[in-house]
């Protein structure tokens, strides 16, 4: 059986989209385990959910940045806080 162009293309979406949420989970992982070891600090819940939940691979990579930038967890959450403010 022949699928057709939409199945196909549907099939193809779901990929991406698929690839997409899973370099976005990679990211987040990858930056909670940052913060643990540059902080050497129990993360708030409140924080993990948050960055558990960007689905963003760019704004991750934002974060990322402003974890290494940052001297402390309050100084790193305030500049999540600050690209939030800003529409990111």
């Amino acid at each position: 059986m022949v699928e057709s162009q939409v199945v196909n293309r549907w099939k193809a979406e779901a990929k991406a989209e698929g690839l997409a949420e899973g370099k976005a989970e990679g990211a987040a992982d990858m930056l909670l385990q940052l913060l643990r070891k540059k902080f050497r600090v129990e993360l708030p819940a409140e924080l993990l959910a948050y960055v558990a939940s960007c689905k963003d691979s760019g704004l991750l990579a934002q974060w990322l940045d402003a974890a290494l930038d940052a001297a402390s967890l309050d100084a790193f959450r305030r500049a999540i806080e600050e690209t939030h403010r800003n529409g990111a």
